[in-house]
Order: C-alpha cells, then structure tokens, then sequence
C-alpha cells in the first residue's frame, strides 16, 4: 500500500533542466518550514527531447524520498501528464503546478488557505506572456465559460488545488482527449481565485507552440462539445426556414398578383430548403455520435515507461 500524504504536488516535465533542483529544494522548504505538513512530489517526464532532463529527475528521486519520476512513452502533451501525474498522487489534495518557476512555491500556501472549497486556482495579478499569448488565453477563458461552464470572473491557470472528491472524479473521467477544464467543471462549481505573481521563465521557452495551443482550441470544441454540430443544425434550421419564406412568398405574389415565378427562383427555393434539412439532420446525428463516442471510446491518454522513486524503478 502507498503511505498516504497530506498533499501530493504534481509537475509536468519537458526538457526542464535548470529549474527542477531549485523548485524541488524550495517545495520541500515550504511544507517543512511555513505548512508543516506530509508532501510527496510528482514530477511527470514527457518524453523530453533533451537527454539531460531524465537523468536530473532520478537524482532528485535519489536525493529525497518524497520525489516520485515518472516518464512517459512519448509526448502526450502538458494535460495528460497532468492527469498522469494526478492518477499517480496519494495525498488528500492535489497540486499542480508548472515546472519552469513561474508558479512560486511560496505561494502554495495562499491556495492551502482556501482548501475548504473543491477547486482553488491560482489568478495572476500580471501575465508574463506576449500580446498574442493573452489574448488566447481571454479566448480560452471565455470558452471555458460558455462550453464547459466555468464560474464567471474565475482566471484559470495549471497552479490549481483540489481536493480527494475532485481527485477521484477526474480519475473515473479520463478520456482519450483530456480537457482540464472539463475534468474540474463538470464535477462542482466550488471554484475560487488567489492572486499570486507570475514569474519570468528561468530557463527556455514554453512548449505551448501556437499549434499546441490550436490543438487544445480544437479539443475543447469538438471532443468535449457538441457545440460545432449544435451550430450546424442550427444553421440548417434557419436556412430551411428562410428558403420555406422565400417560395411562400414568392407562391403568394404568383397567386394573388399574378407574378410569374421563374425556374430559377423555384430550383433555388427548393434547394436551400433541402440543404437545411440536410445540415439540421447533420447536427442530430452529430450530436448522437458524439454522445456515443463519449461513452464507448476507452483509448489511453498517457502511457508510461517507467516510474522512479529513491532511484528505484517501480514500473
């Protein structure tokens, strides 16, 4: 059985070097000193390209017992390690948090303070990121609002705490395509901010390319909504509607007026009208696959190499 801790701090690793001795040593120094609590850290390798970031890893697990590597197969992407590394935590609540010190570990207490709610997520007083980087994450944020039903005026962030109940449902939700947003907000919408300060990066660049940021764009609306097929049969619906009007209007004015209708005006009525009921029939048949593929898709989002804890491969 795994020794049960209080809170198990999880962080997703990609060619990280510079920055995960100093983070590990000032973790450690904040639950020891200032929390006074049990931790475990949970640094989640995926499959880093640089060759030196693996063997870094197991020097921390080598130096302190409550460091836990594990390494992914390939590169899944910062959100399934995330939900690797949460799936391999055994504390009563969960941290994650970026390996790059942007997200200071002095700050863990100011989430503790607030652990009473599911949810607490760290908002930053100021974004160290370009123009172009703010504003998608406003576009994300809004997304998340309207498809996934996050709590209007919370900022999100990957510094979140949450506790066992949210631990436990985000393990039974895991899908092929894992959004965090949907893990958190489908279960409670007990969600609160903390301002802390966002740090400069001490080393590198961030692995969120504008293409990842895409994919994850991409991932949020077709495999976590239907709202794309919902707006599709939505737009079949007023397409029908306007053609229906059109050739009604155009049947009244023939009638009554004795307008003559063209061949043109016909064969456009009748085909916008069947290209409606083509679309709206798209969206509801839509709609059910994707209910389908929700329920029966069971591809893995991660798969580990190995797991290294006191420089001991347990995996």
């Amino acid at each position: 059985m795994q020794e049960k801790v209080e809170y198990s701090i999880v962080i997703p690793v990609y060619n990280s070097i510079a920055s995960l001795k100093p983070l590990s040593e000032r973790i450690s120094r904040v639950f020891r000193e200032e929390i006074k609590a049990s931790c475990e850290i949970i640094f989640v390798d995926d499959a880093s390209t640089n060759p030196e970031t693996w063997p870094v890893l197991m020097d921390l697990c080598e130096r302190d017992s409550n460091t836990k590597a594990v390494r992914l197969m390939r590169n899944f992407g910062q959100i399934p390690a995330m939900v690797c590394g949460i799936c391999q935590a055994s504390g009563e609540f969960v941290i994650t948090m970026d390996d790059d010190l942007q997200h200071q570990p002095e700050d863990i207490p100011k989430l503790i303070a607030r652990q009473d709610h599911d949810i607490v997520v760290a908002g930053f007083d100021k974004l160290r990121h370009g123009p172009l980087r703010r504003l998608t994450h406003r576009a994300k944020g809004w997304l998340d609002h309207t498809l996934m039903g996050k709590p209007r005026g919370i900022q999100m962030s990957s510094f979140i705490l949450m506790n066992g109940k949210i631990v436990e449902g985000i393990r039974n939700l895991v899908n092929p395509y894992p959004l965090f947003s949907f893990l958190l907000f489908s279960q409670t919408q007990d969600v609160v901010n903390v301002t802390v300060s966002h740090q400069q990066r001490e080393e590198g660049k961030s692995g969120y390319t504008h293409y990842k940021r895409f994919h994850l764009f991409t991932n949020l609306i077709i495999n976590h909504s239907p709202v794309l097929l919902s707006t599709v049969g939505l737009i079949g619906c007023f397409v029908f509607a306007g053609s229906s009007v059109w050739l009604i209007v155009a049947l009244l004015r023939k009638w009554i007026w004795g307008i003559r209708i063209t061949e043109m005006t016909l064969i456009l009525s009748v085909f916008l009208a069947v290209s409606g009921l083509l679309f709206f029939s798209l969206g509801v048949i839509g709609k059910y696959l994707f209910r389908i593929l929700q329920t029966v898709v069971k591809r893995p989002p991660y798969r580990i190499r190995e797991i290294v804890e006191q420089n001991r491969t347990v995996f």
